[in-house]
């Protein structure tokens, strides 16, 4: 599991919601954990993922990350863009979710 301390609580939810409930066909995902109350975010702003392991993609991993990073845009078709997020698009999700160009070793 992997421990975070969200900057932006409201926009830090909306991708857990929206994580929670994706089809990571084609890419990996770190799973939300929610708290004991059900909540995606704690008390002082913590969130938990799924610890994915893997290593920092590098030139030669090239056609399987943007492989990947398409998958991810794909499952992310249809969904609207969530509330408070500083662009309004998915332009922000680098912010919660960098870990998409990480490869599996």
């Amino acid at each position: 599991m992997a421990l975070r301390r969200e900057a932006d609580r409201a926009g830090a939810a909306w991708v857990t919601d929206l994580f929670a409930g994706i089809k990571a066909d084609g890419f990996r995902l770190a799973r939300p954990h929610p708290t004991r109350e059900g909540d995606g975010i704690a008390p002082g702003s913590w969130s938990a993922r799924t610890f994915l392991e893997g290593r920092a993609a590098s030139g030669d991993d090239l056609a399987r990350v943007v492989s990947a990073i398409d998958a991810f845009h794909a499952a992310l078709a249809g969904v609207p863009y969530g509330e408070g997020l500083r662009s309004g698009g998915f332009d922000d999700l680098d912010r919660y979710e960098p870990a998409v160009a990480i490869v599996h070793a």
